[in-house]
Formats: C-alpha cells, structure tokens, sequence
C-alpha cells in the first residue's frame, strides 16, 4: 500500500480525536472564504495547531462533519504527519447547509509553517494519477493549478491546490459537481485576492 493511502488512514484517526475549544483561529485566512455559495450561507470556523478552536456541531451545522473530511485531507495531501504536527499552525472552514455527499459544498484553507513541504508528496501524486491509479486531473483555475478528482471516496469531489508555498486549498462537492468545486475554488482565489489588496 502507498505511503499516501497509509497517512491518509492514520490521519483519519489524529484528527477527529482533536476536541474542539472555545476561541477563533485562522482570522486572516478567513479572507478566503466566501460569505455565500449560490446563495446559501457559509458558515465558518478555525483550528489552530494542538487542537485549539471552534469548529463544532453548534459552529458548522449539519455539515460539521466535512470539517473533519477537510483536516485529514490537507494534512495527507500536504504530508504532514498528523494534526499535532507543527508543520502547521492555522486552517479555517467553510460549510453550506449540508455535507458535500448530500449535495452541499465545503471549504478549507491551511496555513503551513514549512512552505513547499508538499512539493515532495505531489511527485508522488503525479507518479500515481500518471500510472492511472488516482482519477486527478490537473485544471489551472484562476491562475493556479488544482487537482480535480477523487482520491479514496467518491462520495464527493475535491479540488485541491497551492496558491503559493505556505497555503492549502481544499474543496468539496457533490459526486458528480465537477463544474461547481471549481466555482468553489474559484470564489475563494477571488475572496482572497480582496483581502490581500
């Protein structure tokens, strides 16, 4: 079994044990996600390194669980060991009304402590999706290339990118919504790119 898929399953495990604390994190990265999708409300949260924030049920809603989904995914694609790994400090999420297998869309930016550490986990993801054994595909949104696909499940679809080499962008929706993860990326580039200037 790949090294990816190994830290994928453990990563699952470091990240939903996290409690959620009281306090926001990740205030700047807020600037990247969007106040609404399609006109439904994202509600957001943030987490710092070691567990501290306010991602919950009570914060995020129905689609709390897609908060989990987009930890362990980031952490994974950027190959960080777990979610006490310090190669990290702050990530914030964005859900709509319900989870992305449900039809709704999600949202998480990471900050990274160590820029580039992902550079040596995408050449192992390249050498995956070229051998035919990720269904990825490489689309340039807004000026910077995300990932489109599945890796595990395909309940949902992700969109996964680099905007530069300290931040992670991740986003998820329904199975088959190809056209709208990208929507979603490209809201938050869009959001971010305000809150910059």
């Amino acid at each position: 079994m790949s090294k990816f898929f190994m830290a994928l399953g453990l990563l699952v495990v470091l990240w939903v044990a996290v409690p959620a604390q009281s306090g926001i994190s990740g205030e700047g990265l807020m600037a990247y996600l969007p106040r609404s999708l399609d006109g439904v409300a994202v509600k957001t949260c943030g987490l710092e390194v070691g567990g501290q924030g306010d991602c919950s049920p009570e914060t995020l809603g129905a689609a709390a669980l897609d908060s989990a989904r987009l930890g362990f995914t980031m952490l994974t694609l950027s190959g960080l060991t777990g979610s006490d790994d310090t190669r990290w400090d702050q990530v914030v999420y964005g859900v709509t009304d319900r989870l992305c297998s449900e039809g709704g869309a999600s949202m998480g930016v990471m900050h990274l402590t160590a820029p580039g550490i992902f550079k040596e986990n995408l050449k192992e993801l390249d050498e995956m999706i070229a051998a035919g054994k990720l269904p990825l595909e490489v689309n340039n949104i807004a000026g910077v290339d995300f990932y489109v696909g599945y890796l595990r499940n395909r309940d949902c679809i992700m969109a996964f990118g680099y905007p530069n080499d300290g931040l992670v962008m991740l986003a998820f929706a329904g199975q088959e919504e190809r056209e709208k993860v990208k929507q979603v990326v490209k809201s938050m580039l869009e959001e971010g790119a305000k809150g910059t200037n």
